[in-house]
């Protein structure tokens, strides 16, 4: 599949010397940035639903809570 964007002047600027500096060519350099930005969103949605399905602690306590403990 080809996709075409067009990008204003400045951010194609921006985006070719990024991709310059990382010894890319500039269409690998912007499939990188969607791919991680892709699996980012991913890994978000899915603390989201891990977090959501977790049972508050019968104490009240935080995570945080546990790790200042751990520390005494």
């Amino acid at each position: 599949m080809a996709l075409t964007i067009e990008l204003p002047s400045d951010t194609e600027a921006a985006l070719e010397a990024r991709a310059k500096q990382a010894g890319l060519p500039i269409e690998r350099y912007a499939l990188q940035l969607l791919q991680r930005n892709l699996s980012a969103e991913v890994a978000a949605r899915r603390m989201i639903e891990i977090r959501e399905s977790v049972k508050p602690d019968p104490e009240g306590w935080t995570s945080r809570d546990y790790v200042d403990h751990g520390r005494a």
